[in-house]
């Protein structure tokens, strides 16, 4: 049998006070139960796990290993992240493209705000939050250390201040016209590269861009309002502003409000009835965060109808629709042993 990340690299990890857990192989799902729970960990333990799981992948337990780690989806969001949450000396490639940013943990745990009401695809990993850490593989694709290395897990700063307070996400006013704000934050006209231009513009894009149907129109909206800045940015930098808020406007996932959504697509629109969209708008809405930690969900329908989860649904509704979006393979049922009993579990199909 061959040996796993975590075989390979999970007793440096540990030597550097990294609490490491042992993680499925090929996937995201930790092997081992109440792993929240742990504060310390002893070499004996870290030596049990590999000789236990020894093909399984690595992850890092953020809070107690000291770490805050933010996961960026969308790598075009790089710039972005490193305005708003600081820079560090430790970033990691993620196999789908992404990048995690390493920080030292100052209580933060893992709040979806950003995800959730910012629409931003950026997660905080902090207290009660782990991470897939090098060289693990999902998918045949590796993680890998893409800035600094790990001995730069002694040289972490903390989190910007106040990065972590909800961001506006819909400007009332033009740029110009920004100059009497009443939020307390530093006028428009006299932002430099350290009073967050670059979220600023970003924020503004979103909301301009729904009004503007040309490329070129909008790149050259941009560069005027990066004009009106104290200290304006580089064409390269508006340029990727200008081209991730595009993407997003194009794929449809263009949002311009603080308020929470879910998200379907138009292949699930075209061939779910409404039942089975219903109750896929509930489950996104409900479970999307376990999906991302690797955690499954349960379906009960007796105890949903009881609970009146969806008004006025009976047991034999929501049992139709879970499996029509089982039938349209969104989501997959799984089976999870608990006290030696087998029970079905769901998950969202990737």
């Amino acid at each position: 049998m061959s040996e796993g990340p975590f075989c390979s690299d999970a007793f440096q990890l540990n030597k550097r006070g990294m609490i490491v857990l042992p993680i499925e192989p090929g996937g995201k799902k930790p092997v081992v139960q109440k792993w929240n729970k742990w504060e310390t960990q002893k070499e004996q333990s870290v030596l049990a796990f590999a000789q236990q799981f020894r093909e399984a992948n690595l992850a890092l337990i953020c809070g107690a290993s000291g770490l805050t780690v933010i996961d960026l989806d969308d790598p075009t969001l790089l710039e972005y992240a490193i305005e708003r949450f600081g820079d560090t000396p430790l970033q990691v490639a993620t196999p789908r493209g992404g990048v995690h940013l390493y920080y030292r943990n100052n209580g933060e745990g893992c709040p979806a705000h950003i995800r959730k009401n910012e629409h931003l695809q950026i997660d905080v990993r902090g207290t009660g939050g782990y991470v897939l850490a090098p060289p693990s593989v999902v998918s045949g694709k590796a993680y890998r250390i893409s800035k600094g290395s790990w001995d730069c897990l002694g040289q972490l700063p903390f989190l910007r201040e106040n990065a972590l307070k909800p961001q506006s996400t819909s400007p009332n006013s033009p740029i110009g016209e920004d100059e009497k704000e009443n939020t307390g934050k530093k006028p428009i006209s006299k932002m430099v590269e350290a009073d967050g231009r670059n979220a600023k513009l970003f924020d503004l894009a979103r909301e301009k861009a729904a009004t503007i149907e040309a490329f070129d129109e909008f790149k050259d909206w941009a560069q005027t309002q990066n004009n009106q800045f104290a200290q304006p940015m580089s064409p390269t930098e508006v340029g990727k502003i200008v081209r991730s808020v595009w993407n997003y406007k194009e794929e449809g996932t263009l949002t311009l409000s603080n308020k929470p959504f879910v998200r379907i697509t138009h292949e699930e629109l075209d061939a779910l009835g409404s039942n089975a969209m219903h109750l896929l708008m509930v489950l996104r809405r409900n479970h999307s965060p376990r999906q991302k930690r690797g955690e499954h969900f349960a379906i009960a329908c007796q105890a949903m109808a009881k609970k009146n989860v969806i008004r006025g649904w009976t047991p034999y509704r929501f049992t139709q629709a879970r499996d029509e979006l089982i039938a349209n393979n969104i989501i997959q049922c799984v089976g999870r042993h608990i006290h030696n009993k087998m029970l079905k579990q769901y998950g969202f199909v990737i």
